[in-house]
């Protein structure tokens, strides 16, 4: 067993078809778990140089120019203080938009060490279309699939595309794309969420 698990970790191709189920499983396993414990790594990683940040200022980014964006800012500058938070009404499905928030961002602070990639549409966007619970693929309306694919595909994409160059320049950055448990990744009827937050993980892995 030792050596076909050491084969499975070198890459080694197999038919285990025929095997029994056990060993099926074991091996199935082992690759899992390494992804687990190299993204703990990564995580332990990343808390540490974020915490060497310091208190920083940040740019919050909001569609409109609502009472929730005004009292976003008035929470954040109560707990880190004035001039530590600038508002931005942008569309993050826009690349003019998302430029224009680097751009904003960076001359106001002289720098872009964190990008939080939060902004999403959910399942409800397509139930609110089709006034069911449960909405199968063919029956999700285009308006619905179209906002959620803008939003939680072209919103990460466009404003990481945008910060990026600026990362990479002065040689630090951290991006964080927000993705959802595989169980609501899976749900029923969620295939355009799913399949939007599939893109981000896999997008987060290839960056």
């Amino acid at each position: 067993m030792g050596r076909v698990i050491w084969q499975s970790l070198k890459g080694a191709n197999h038919d285990y078809t025929s095997a029994p189920l056990n060993r099926a499983v074991l091996l199935l396993a082992v690759p899992m778990v390494l992804e687990m414990v190299m993204e703990s790594l990564f995580a332990v990683v990343d808390v540490f140089w974020v915490s060497r940040l310091g208190k920083e200022a940040i740019a919050v980014v909001g569609l409109t120019d609502s009472p929730r964006l005004a009292q976003t800012v008035k929470d954040a500058q109560a707990i880190a203080g004035g001039g530590r938070l600038v508002p931005i009404v942008a569309d993050v499905r826009r690349d003019a938009d998302c430029q224009r928030v680097a751009a904003e961002t960076l001359k106001a602070f002289g720098a872009i060490h964190v990008l939080f990639n939060n902004a999403g549409l959910g399942i409800q966007v397509v139930e609110n279309y089709s006034k069911k619970p449960r909405t199968m693929f063919w029956e999700t309306h285009l308006d619905a699939w179209n906002a959620i694919v803008e939003t939680n595909v072209n919103g990460v994409f466009l404003m990481a595309r945008a910060v990026a160059p600026t990362m990479i320049a002065q040689k630090f950055g951290k991006i964080v794309n927000v993705s959802t448990n595989r169980h609501t990744m899976l749900r029923l009827g969620g295939s355009s969420y799913g399949g939007a937050k599939a893109f981000v993980e896999t997008a987060s892995r290839v960056w």
